[in-house]
């Protein structure tokens, strides 16, 4: 449970049509869950806001009706609101979160004043507000709201315990710590009054000592914009190294993958090397085969006979699209020795061929198969790379969420510290000299009788006259 006092308002219909429609649209309400009026008249919750002004209005007329004294500081702030949040992991129902709504204007003295209780589900917490009226609707006093935050605190401390679960540690260990500062004011105070009728003198009173306030002293005091200023300054700072770091990756990356590609392209030099070695002996088999036969076919193409016999045997071979030669074919390679001639150039080129096809076949199973494995190795690289960049990405945002506000707010602190020393040891190694005004003010102070008898008044205890003198 986090309670949350907001700063007190004038305007109930400012604060109600706030309340009762989104943040970005002020005609429409789908972040209301539900709403419901406290001690009002009015039936519907949206409208209690015109009640409670009226209720503001005749305080002065209710006082008097009430024989209370309208005199003193006037209300011109009637407007209290305040907002109870749950953790995300809770799941309160409408009926609880009312009972604590309730609970908690009773912890502020506030459990018979107008009230209206609003639940919103913009947020991932459920959370309720209350707009309360700080005028009594019937007696037209305002309720003394003192120590508001510290009374919600200690509520909400109750509350987590009835529930059985304390979530905000701090704020039992602050509690405690007021009960026991509070405890010790009591006895100082019993202590000093009877110094006082025993006629000691009471000892001074203690230092106050904020629970929870970490107010920086003035010296070390930044404005927001400043203290943002500075936030951005040092996350610009982070900018060059951060731009090296990604540059150094991507580089790296870059001479990852070449180094990959230039295996793959060394394997399959290695294999198409290692398959042209093997094919030689067939090449030098082919030529030389293709060579015989033309020196044969040169040495018995002087006679058809001869050739009609080297063409029937090697029929199948000399047919340009496959199968056999015909009647007619072989009849014209036989009369013609021209035309058988180039017809064995062709049957001569088309074996050249088929052999290179095959050795480009056998290179293309061996290659596809580097590259299927390149493939998956560059795909295991890839991952790699993506994790090793998201990794510098999750790096950089941690060093820059380093560099949050009270980081840059340190720093403006440290900084105006150096200085205020460099600038004291400057003025202690060079003091400047006085000027004559100011010289001139040192010596008419230091010739005043009125301020001899104050310096005399001093060494000898003035504090002592003081009590005499009472």
């Amino acid at each position: 449970m986090v309670p949350k006092l907001h700063a007190r308002g004038t305007s109930f219909k400012g604060a109600s049509q706030y309340l009762f429609h989104d943040k970005d649209r002020a005609k429409t309400s789908e972040r209301v869950a539900w709403s419901e009026a406290v001690n009002c008249w009015s039936e519907r919750p949206d409208d209690a806001w015109f009640e409670m002004m009226d209720t503001w209005r005749e305080r002065h007329a209710m006082k008097r009706e009430h024989g209370i004294d309208p005199r003193g500081r006037d209300n011109k702030t009637p407007v209290l609101h305040f907002s109870l949040s749950w953790h995300p992991d809770e799941t309160p129902s409408r009926d609880q979160m009312k009972a604590a709504a309730l609970s908690a204007l009773k912890a502020l003295g506030l459990e018979d004043h107008q009230a209206v209780l609003i639940a919103h589900t913009d947020e991932k917490h459920p959370h309720v507000h209350v707009m309360a009226n700080t005028v009594h609707r019937f007696t037209g006093q305002t309720a003394a709201l003192t120590y508001s935050k510290e009374s919600l605190s200690r509520w909400a401390e109750g509350y987590e315990r009835e529930q059985g679960q304390i979530r905000c540690e701090a704020r039992v260990k602050n509690n405690a710590r007021r009960r026991e500062l509070k405890e010790d004011r009591a006895a100082e105070k019993t202590k000093r009054d009877f110094d006082r009728a025993t006629g000691q003198t009471p000892a001074p009173k203690k230092r106050y000592e904020p629970v929870k306030d970490k107010s920086p002293t003035r010296p070390a005091w930044f404005s927001k914009e400043q203290i943002v200023i500075r936030m951005k300054e040092m996350r610009a700072e982070l900018d060059p190294d951060h731009a090296q770091d990604r540059t150094g990756l991507k580089i790296a990356h870059e001479q990852q993958r070449k180094a990959l590609w230039d295996r793959t392209q060394a394997r399959v030099e290695t294999v198409r090397q290692h398959i042209k070695d093997s094919f030689k002996p067939g090449w030098k088999q082919l030529y030389r085969a293709q060579r015989e036969e033309k020196r044969h076919v040169a040495r018995v193409a002087t006679h058809p006979f001869e050739r009609a016999a080297f063409v029937f045997k090697n029929r199948d071979r000399l047919a340009s699209t496959g199968g056999r030669l015909s009647l007619k074919e072989i009849t014209r390679l036989v009369l013609s020795p021209g035309r058988l001639q180039q017809r064995i150039e062709a049957m001569h080129q088309a074996e050249r061929q088929s052999f290179a096809q095959q050795e480009k076949a056998e290179q293309k199973t061996f290659g596809d198969r580097i590259l299927a494995t390149h493939r998956a190795d560059y795909e295991q690289l890839k991952a790699q790379q993506k994790g090793e960049r998201d990794a510098l990405y999750q790096h950089h945002q941690a060093e820059r969420s380093e560099v949050n506000f009270t980081a840059a707010k340190a720093d403006l602190a440290k900084q105006h510290e150096q200085t205020r020393t460099a600038e004291h040891f400057e003025k202690a190694a060079d003091p400047s000299p006085a000027s004559p005004a100011n010289q001139q003010a040192k010596d008419a102070y230091a010739d005043d009788p009125i301020a001899k008898q104050m310096r005399e008044m001093q060494k000898r205890g003035w504090r002592d006259d003081f009590e005499r003198d009472r």
